[in-house]
């Protein structure tokens, strides 16, 4: 059975062949094996200044648990080792457009997990297009969590007339006035943190100044899964094992973060009632701009 890494790329730089919209195919993946190793904690702990003591120490589980997030990289690598962004001929790039878990049960440390997937659906959508498709851990037969990604891929007009067109997908944005709001979180994201996100040796518009400035006259682009992870650092310090065991967290990212952007996680309890609560959640610049939105859950 092949073992994925948990917390960086498949192998070197060079060693494996870049993905693109057209290599990757619907239909099943895996099993997989992973294994979230004590190194694994710090570099994640490191990348978010996250310092939950239930990752080194007793959790109300017994055993140090994980990061809800730290799961990431193995919901990547079982596509492949990159993805790119645009076909040879493609003048639009694409990227990370949605993001959703379901924390089931915490994350063990030190055991092997069971990782299954699947490629469900190939589209277009003006001008882009999509690849959607969802992963399942588990370990003793037990899920722990399950992924829903959707990634979007510059086209030619050509190339997009070649695939079915969709509309978009439905929202499940919360309406109403919130009932309270949560202390927000203020995250600093430097190139520091992303180069260590992508790795040792890693080269490209993330970790490298020239290259993103060359890419759009822009600092380098801080990956989505920056904010994805601050914000479940948000949930997991306001609501602890009510959001590790049975939350959930569903974001979109509208709006592009640069190294040396500040942000800050925010969210509000809009709903209540039968177990559980349900927050309004994002991401936003220090000037107000949302970079990051969604909805999550917590157990009540």
């Amino acid at each position: 059975m092949q073992t994925l890494p948990a917390t960086q790329k498949m192998g070197a730089p060079g060693t494996f062949p870049d993905m693109s919209f057209f290599d990757i195919e619907t239909g099943p993946r895996g099993p997989y094996e992973v294994t979230i190793t004590e190194d694994d904690l710090a570099r994640w702990s490191r990348i978010y200044d996250d310092r939950n003591p239930w990752y080194t120490g007793p959790s109300p589980w017994g055993e140090p648990v994980a990061p809800p997030s730290i799961l990431y990289y193995p919901s990547q690598m079982f596509l492949g080792r990159y993805l790119i962004g645009k076909s040879p001929q493609a003048t639009r790039m694409g990227g990370f457009a949605r993001y959703a878990m379901d924390c089931i049960a915490p994350i063990p440390v030190g055991k092997p997990l069971l990782v299954t997937g699947e490629v469900f659906d190939k589209f277009s959508r003006r001008g882009r297009g999509y690849v959607q498709y969802r992963l399942e851990a588990s370990i003793d037969g037990k899920v722990v969590q399950r992924h829903w990604k959707s990634w979007a891929f510059g086209l030619t007009d050509e190339e997009a007339a070649q695939y079915p067109e969709k509309p978009s997908d439905p929202r499940d944005d919360l309406v109403g006035d919130a009932l309270a709001t949560i202390e927000p979180l203020r995250f600093t994201v430097t190139i520091e943190r992303m180069a260590e996100f992508e790795g040792p040796g890693e080269r490209n518009v993330h970790t490298d100044a020239e290259l993103a400035n060359q890419a759009g006259g822009r600092p380098p682009l801080a990956q989505g899964a920056i904010s994805f992870g601050v914000l479940s650092r948000l949930l997991t310090e306001r609501f602890g094992a009510n959001y590790l065991e049975g939350g959930s967290l569903d974001v979109r990212f509208i709006e592009r973060v640069y190294a040396g952007d500040t942000i800050l996680a925010r969210g509000e309890i809009v709903t209540r009632g039968h177990g559980v609560i349900r927050l309004r959640v994002w991401c936003e610049k220090e000037d107000g701009t949302r970079v990051t939105v969604g909805t999550a859950s917590v157990r009540e």
